[in-house]
């Protein structure tokens, strides 16, 4: 469904599952879609350092998570979800209470991968970066419409698209990445919307321009460009600081154990459709709010 993360000998481990917070069975759940790449690794640990429960949804497991929905990679993205679907039913099942019909409040999706190349490369470069990025947004998109709270406004999907191909701006020398990634923000658009069938939950888009991971790392030998990248920490952190805004008063709680962002999330409000612009300079990250492509109706 999509890649492996693959760790090059000798990389410094930027994301880890070591040590995290107990599990809390009364917590608000968390399903991070490619939750055991570099950058969901980050979203499970501060999330269940944060008193949420967790789902891991991704070829290999993840220890730090307390529930593991672990794919085929022999199978196609319908089956794959089609699964992921049926083990959620379970956790229905064994979770659905008298005042949380719900079991999912946030789903986040990680997944993804870059292949470079322009027109002559497409036979090869499209259809991995529509399985590893676009189809996997749009499994995401599936299981919020099937589980994501839209009851209590506290439901949030976290699609991750990507800075270059924000606002349909040209990737000549990555077509089939930077079309993967617009189809991922149109979807994200499209979900926003009051009549979409996401109605009731709060859909946004986090938009990397390079994020610090191994296999980042292995790509390039200038390691006086790492302090410009962003560490998956700061999505998650943003993340966490979303999801916790929607959430009644009982069920907030504080950053990444060990973690103190350095941006403001407050410079960076939740708002329905927004994109979110992550800039690194010199080990300091900004967010930059884009404003909807289409005005999206309160909900």
């Amino acid at each position: 469904m999509w890649a492996a993360p693959a760790t090059p000998v000798g990389a410094r481990v930027l994301s880890t599952h070591a040590k995290a917070a107990e599990h809390h069975p009364h917590g608000p759940t968390a399903l991070v879609v490619g939750g055991n790449g570099a950058l969901g690794q980050a979203m499970i640990l501060a999330f269940r350092n944060a008193g949420w429960r967790t789902v891991c949804m991704d070829l290999k497991a993840n220890p730090a998570a307390e529930v593991n929905i672990t794919l085929a990679a022999d199978k196609d993205w319908r089956s794959n979800t089609t699964m992921a679907e049926e083990k959620l039913l379970e956790i229905v099942r064994e979770r659905t209470t008298k005042t949380r019909k719900h079991p999912v409040s946030t789903i986040v999706h990680c997944a993804g991968s870059w292949l470079g190349g322009g027109a002559g490369s497409l036979l090869s470069s499209l259809d991995p970066m529509l399985d590893i990025n676009l189809k996997s947004a749009c499994s995401a998109a599936y299981l919020a419409s099937k589980f994501l709270d839209r009851e209590s406004g506290a439901g949030m999907l976290l699609l991750t698209g990507a800075a270059a191909a924000a606002n349909q701006t040209p990737t000549p020398g990555m077509l089939g990445y930077g079309m993967s990634k617009a189809a991922t923000h149109q979807l994200a658009t499209s979900l926003s919307q009051a009549d979409s069938d996401l109605r009731g939950a709060t859909v946004a888009t986090l938009l990397p321009t390079m994020i610090d991971t191994p296999s980042n790392r292995a790509m390039s030998s200038n390691v006086t460009e790492y302090e410009n990248w962003t560490p998956p920490v700061e999505f998650a952190a943003l993340a966490l600081a979303f999801a916790k805004q929607l959430q009644p008063p009982a069920s907030t709680h504080g950053h990444p154990t060990g973690h103190k962002p350095v941006i403001e999330h407050a410079h960076a409000p939740l708002k329905q459709g927004g994109f979110y612009v992550f800039n690194t300079s010199k080990g300091k990250t900004s967010i930059k709010l884009m404003p909807p492509v289409v005005t999206a109706e309160a909900v």
